[in-house]
């Protein structure tokens, strides 16, 4: 009993209990690109910039949504076919811009 006692006081006090430390590292770098990006070209806070920010992640967003359910399956793998997808999904988006089908931001998410 002693020893189950020991383990759980060493575990408990070498178990940092500040709020998500590792959490400000992504953040952290998130912001720096964020300020890089503007200083580089300040276009990107017009209606227009973040449209075309909006563009250009969607693809990236939407392959996000579909490893989301794999991940919360509980096996912990990811589906080795995302990166044909997301080529697929990048070319049909690129081809249905050029078309005139997609012509807001919001588009691809309707």
């Amino acid at each position: 009993m002693e020893i189950v006692d020991k383990i759980k006081k060493t575990y408990r006090s070498s178990v940092d209990t500040s709020s998500n430390k590792y959490l400000m590292v992504p953040i952290f770098i998130f912001f720096s690109l964020l300020i890089f990006a503007l200083i580089r070209s300040p276009i990107i806070i017009s209606q227009s910039g973040i449209g075309s920010a909006i563009m250009l992640t969607a693809p990236l967003i939407l392959t996000t949504y579909a490893l989301t359910f794999i991940a919360m399956a509980g096996r912990g793998g990811v589906d080795l076919s995302i990166g044909p997808f997301m080529g697929f999904i990048n070319v049909s988006s690129i081809q249905l811009y050029a078309a005139g089908y997609l012509q807001t931001p919001i588009g691809w998410f309707v």
